[in-house]
Parts: structure tokens; sequence; C-alpha cells
């Protein structure tokens, strides 16, 4: 019924902008991520003072991976309604795509303590999450009362900091007290990324057993496609498989995921370069020489392609440095390590967190270059021990 009224309106006045907008929203919704940016290209072509159209163009822009097209439109939208909360906060999240973590992290504390809005804490947990800066997140969920509207998220802030210190049975805990909800979102990401922290494939497949009897609420139709939910089942068993070293299953899952549109899924584009790269390394455990090298190259393109368009090292980390490893390039391993501490960003938890790395980052030459990043995460996994978290129940 929408996309007939939509064409009526513009049809009846083709510079409607308004009309324009939404026709790209709605494209957009429907994964048709070409036509919604020419959409909303016409939309703030007509009117460059539309907040909406600009954010909305951002948006899609960052989700074609041209974050620094993005940062142009949200920077437009600010400059309409500086105080916006959702084009402040999806602002934020672009800043922290093209490696400006810390910037955004200290920009969104400021902005909070300005307007009070607390969906702005968002974006500055998940800087602070990519730079391994988990005390500052347990110092901060210490001293703030969220609101009931957010104390979810705070929930999931803490588990998932729990999780990447390795505080395993505090996150089970704390998790185990959540209600279940959102499939795609929330307490199935945390199990899963539990999961394959503790390298337990058998709870991995539970979980997809689970959600296979879990029907979709009308909230997740409208964020994500069948495929898209079929697609991260399909890649989280091949994960397990993989953990378990069943090769042959995990390349059939994984492909299987990619057949399934995995790869052209909001996930993430470092999501997206994961796969590839789970694909080349089974690929290669099964002697398949050929097969690994043309996942990895692909892989490779796809890296140097967001790189291109402005995707910082700081959120492309671990990907990056998982092909580095995984390719035996100890020279770009030390080159990209000195970088990321020159940004303070620690990359420990991600790799320690990630199965397909586990005997390359063990190896001397490695291990050696990777010594002072594990260093500082025992640091700061000792000083997260010393901060009370009586108030979420832990002891």
């Amino acid at each position: 019924m929408a996309r007939p009224a939509i064409q009526r309106a513009i049809e009846l006045d083709p510079e409607l902008a308004e009309a324009h907008a939404s026709k790209g929203l709605l494209h957009e919704i429907n994964r048709e991520l070409g036509p919604s940016l020419n959409s909303y290209k016409r939309a703030v072509q007509l009117d460059p003072t539309s907040t909406m159209a600009l954010m909305w163009y951002g948006n899609a822009l960052s989700k074609s991976q041209d974050v620094l097209g993005a940062h142009e439109q949200y920077q437009k939208a600010l400059e309409h309604d500086p105080l916006h909360p959702v084009v402040q906060q999806n602002f934020l999240r672009n800043m922290i795509a093209t490696g400006s973590g810390q910037q955004a992290a200290d920009m969104a504390k400021a902005m909070h303590e300005v307007s009070g809005e607390e969906r702005l804490l968002k974006p500055m947990f998940h800087a602070l999450t990519k730079m391994g800066k988990f005390d500052a997140i347990l110092e901060f969920l210490v001293r703030y009362n969220f609101s009931e509207e957010h104390q979810e998220h705070s929930l999931f802030v803490i588990s998932e900091t729990l999780i990447n210190l390795h505080r395993f049975d505090q996150a089970k805990a704390l998790l185990a007290n959540q209600e279940r909800h959102a499939l795609f979102e929330g307490k199935s990401l945390l199990i899963a990324k539990l999961a394959v922290a503790e390298r337990d494939a058998s709870s991995l497949n539970k979980l997809v057993e689970d959600l296979k009897n879990q029907s979709i609420g009308k909230e997740e139709k409208e964020k994500l496609s069948f495929e898209c939910v079929d697609a991260r089942k399909t890649a989280w068993l091949g994960l397990a498989d993989f953990m378990e070293s069943k090769y042959t299953a995990a390349l059939t899952h994984l492909l299987a995921a990619e057949k399934e549109e995995y790869l052209a899924c909001d996930f993430g584009e470092d999501r997206h370069i994961s796969l590839l790269l789970y694909i080349a390394e089974t690929y290669r455990m099964l002697n398949n020489d050929e097969a690994a090298a043309n996942y990895f190259d692909t892989a490779k393109a796809r890296i140097d392609k967001a790189l291109s368009l402005g995707w910082g090292e700081a959120f492309t980390q671990q990907v990056l440095l998982a092909y580095y490893l995984l390719t035996d390039q100890t020279e770009h391993i030390g080159e990209l390590l000195e970088r990321l501490n020159q940004e303070q960003i620690n990359p420990w938890s991600g790799l320690i967190n990630n199965p397909i790395v586990d005997r390359y980052i063990n190896e001397p030459k490695n291990s050696a270059l990777l010594k002072p990043f594990q260093k500082k995460y025992q640091e700061t996994l000792e000083k997260s021990r010393s901060i009370p978290l009586a108030k979420y129940g832990i002891d």
C-alpha cells in the first residue's frame, strides 16, 4: 500500500522532498540499497535543510560502506538540528567507524551531560569496547543510574564487558537472570559471543536449535529479512563445527551462509570479512590451498575497499589483524600493532575471543609482537576486579 501512495505523491508533485525521502526509506527497508540512495539523494537536493532526509541518506551511505559520504550528511543534519539525539547518535557511530574512537567516546559523554539523552551512551560504550577499555566501561556503569527504558541496554553492556574480560561465570549469571528477548539482538548475541569465547560448540549449537523454535517478532521482521536471520544461524553452525575441527561440516555451513546472502545483510563489514576469512581458513584446513587463496584475496579486497572508503583501523582492526596473522605477514602485523598502540587501542580481547587465530597468536614470532597488548589486557582485567559490581548482583 505504501509504495503506490508514495509514487502517486511524486507524480502529483515531482519536487516534493518528503515523498522522495519516504520512497528511499521504503527501498531501504526492502534492502534495495541502490534505489534508496538515489531517492535520498534526490530528497536532499530538493530540500537541503531536511534533517531526517540528510540523516537517512547518511545511514544508507554508511550501509554502502561510504562512511566519509555518510559523515558529510550527518554533519549537515547536525548543522540544521544540532540537538537531535538520533542524528547525534549516528554521527558518533560514524566517527567510530572512521577510527576516531576516543574522540567519539569523549564527545558522546559531553553530549550526554548537556542533554541527558541516554541513547548517546551507546556509541560511547561501543567506542570504549572497540578500544579495549573495559575498566572504563565498568567504572561508568557503577556510577551511573540508568532509567528504566535503558536498563536493559546497561545489562547488555556489562554482560558483554564481562565476556570480553573472560569473567565467564559472572557473565553467565547475569545472562541467566535476563529475560529472553529480541531474536537477533540482545541476549542471543551475548550467548553466542560467550559460547565462542569459551570455545563451547555445544552451547552455540543449542542456541541455534532454540532459535529455530522461536517465532520472529514484528520488530525483527521490520529490521531484517528472513534470509538474514537464517544466514546468521547458519554461520553460527559453521563456527561451532570449526571449533570442533569438523572442517567439512564447517565449510558446508559457512558456504551456505554466504549463499543465504550473509554478505548482503546489515551485520557490519567486519562481520562480512570475518565470514570470508573463516571460509578461507577452513579450505586451508581441508588442504584446498587454491580455494583458500581465492577467499583470502576476496577478504583482502574488501578490507582495502573499506579502508579506501574511510573505515578506520580502529573499526577494522580485528579482521585486518586476523588477515595478517592467517597469511603470515609479520611485518604488516608489527606495523598495524604499532599504530594501534599509538591510538591506545588494545586488540587482545578480540583476538582471544576469535577461534580462527588461536594457533597463530601462539606462534613465537607473533606472540612476541602481541605480548605488550596481552600484558595491558591483564592489567585491565586486574583493575576491573577492584571495581565493585554489587548493584548488578556480582560479588
